[in-house]
């Protein structure tokens, strides 16, 4: 439903949620600006784009169960800016047992040529006004609406508050980022909210690993990794042969204070280990890697979904007096279709507001 008259939102956080409710207000004849502290759009649909050297280090892939995720994919599918990933899949569910190989039927997908290409997409053909590197320092509501302070990530450390920009007169504020970092802005209690974390660790090697599979998950909690892929099997990609390994939980706690370098050799040494089972001509053998880069996910896996006090899971939160909402994977489940199904839901709350 068009609205009479343009009713300005504000949206921090350029994650899939956050754009999500930019867009489908937007089309609803709302007024929106995006602002977010990174260079680029798409939040844990990361990737590393600049050169050969290509991967997607946050969110690996995704499936569509609901019809509203799958409609919304259906120009992105006609457009080839999504694909499935037609690869070979392993899974270890505990310490003591093997991989097998995984046959679920499931349909993969991925953003072409990136990850990030599916919030690009949202962005360009919604024409949606974004700003990157701003951070939101501080955000208040007033009587003429929410006011955002921001400074540029760039900005020097010691500057003084008079010096940082001001953005006011928005009728709603809408916050897409983890709840550690919401709570620092917004009054509401979201300690009970707890995550993860999750390093990705990202190699290029000079020839390809004889390993059978292009992805593999360990679900056991004392599995070093927990989750590897050939990141070059992905459609679209550059040639080459490129792997992501995820370490998590509380291995990823107790890695976290390495040093970069520290930390790739401890990763490649457990990989290197760990293709020794498949190939025993691999043990001590692995080809030279030629390009190492780690990135750190404090925030990556929520823990447990959103709920109040046994009331199903909306999959957002909206305050209708204050008009400021919550979106975000870790309101809903922690699938990009979690992320894509907040938005789209807190988008329809706010709508709603206006009948």
């Amino acid at each position: 439903m068009a609205i009479s008259s343009k009713l300005r939102v504000a949206i921090v956080g350029a994650g899939l949620a956050g754009l999500v409710v930019a867009a489908r207000l937007k089309q609803a004849g709302f007024d929106v600006e995006v602002f977010d502290k990174g260079r680029f759009v798409g939040g844990r649909l990361a990737s590393r784009d600049r050169d050969v050297n290509q991967f997607d280090y946050g969110a690996q892939y995704f499936t569509a169960r609901e019809q509203a995720f799958i409609e919304f994919l259906q120009p992105l599918r006609s457009a080839s800016a999504v694909k499935p990933w037609q690869g070979r899949f392993f899974l270890q569910s505990s310490a003591d047992s093997g991989l097998s190989i995984v046959d679920d039927g499931k349909e993969r997908l991925v953003g072409v040529p990136s990850m990030r290409s599916l919030a690009e997409y949202i962005v360009e053909t919604n024409g949606l006004k974004v700003h990157t590197g701003c951070r939101v320092t501080s955000v208040k509501r007033l009587d003429l609406g929410w006011s955002l302070a921001f400074a540029e990530t760039e900005s020097p450390k010691d500057e003084s508050p008079k010096d940082k920009l001001i953005c006011h007169g928005f009728d709603y504020l809408v916050l897409n980022m983890p709840p550690a970092q919401a709570q620092v802005l917004a009054p509401l209690d979201l300690s009970k909210f707890r995550f993860t974390p999750c390093i990705a660790v990202m190699l290029s090697f000079e020839a390809p690993l004889a390993l059978p599979f292009d992805g593999a998950a360990f679900e056991a909690e004392s599995s070093f990794f927990s989750w590897i892929a050939r990141d070059s099997s992905k459609p679209g990609r550059p040639a080459g042969e490129r792997w992501v390994l995820h370490i998590s939980g509380d291995t990823a706690e107790s890695l976290w204070q390495l040093r970069d370098e520290a930390l790739t050799a401890e990763a490649l040494a457990k990989f290197q280990d760990f293709s020794g089972k498949f190939e025993e001509e691999a043990q001590g053998n692995m080809p030279k890697h030629s390009f190492a880069k780690v990135h750190r996910w404090r925030y990556a896996l929520a823990l447990k979904p959103a709920d109040k006090d046994g009331e199903p899971n909306q999959g957002y939160l909206f305050d209708r007096d204050e008009k400021i909402g919550y979106c975000g994977d870790w309101l809903h489940s922690p699938r990009v279709e979690g992320a894509f199904l907040s938005g789209h839901r807190l988008a329809s709350a706010i709508r709603a507001d206006q009948r």
